[in-house]
């Protein structure tokens, strides 16, 4: 989706080598970088969408399988790496931050299904908001700092820490899922 930096923000050659433009026509689209930002928000938000129709949908073959399916397609979408890399806390100024806001809140709203879902057949914390999950998927799929990057395969860690947050977002009584 969006290419990822371990020391310092994307240049704009790197994210448009990424989606496969030229840097003119990733200016053309995004004439800022947060123009750029919310387009990247808008990307995320899209495909979490899709990966919560799915889940939704596959929910009745087995809860279990649909949500973690889920969990493992939302932490494949790299949210943390993505911020690190396209340095959006700093980059969004006061008047950006309502748009910002505007799609968060959206984001949001796609999770609560799926975390409904969940808590109702006791895979989750009765606690967990949407806010908590993504902000967990966020923190877990940063870049690790130089020189471990490079040392460890970021694909292997990703998939390691996600599985580590499932098991981590279960309630303690997490054998007596209802099916």
């Amino acid at each position: 989706m969006a290419p990822t930096a371990t020391s310092g923000p994307l240049t704009a050659r790197q994210i448009a080598q990424t989606a496969g433009v030229g840097v003119g026509t990733l200016y053309r689209h995004f004439p800022e970088r947060p123009d750029l930002i919310l387009g990247i928000v808008d990307e995320i938000a899209q495909q979490v969408e899709a990966l919560a129709t799915k889940a939704l949908a596959d929910w009745e073959a087995g809860p279990q399988g649909a949500w973690a399916e889920f969990v493992r397609g939302c932490g494949a979408l790299r949210t943390g790496a993505i911020a690190t890399g396209s340095n959006a806390p700093t980059a969004l100024a006061e008047k950006d931050l309502g748009p910002f806001m505007e799609r968060r809140d959206r984001l949001m709203q796609v999770l609560t299904p799926v975390l409904d879902r969940a808590r109702s057949h006791g895979l989750i914390e009765p606690t967990l908001t949407p806010q908590r999950f993504f902000i967990g998927l966020g923190a877990i799929t940063r870049p690790l700092p130089e020189p471990a990057s490079r040392v460890f395969p970021h694909e292997e860690m990703d998939a390691w820490l996600v599985e580590i947050y499932l098991r981590g977002l279960r309630p303690d009584d997490s054998q007596d899922h209802k099916q």
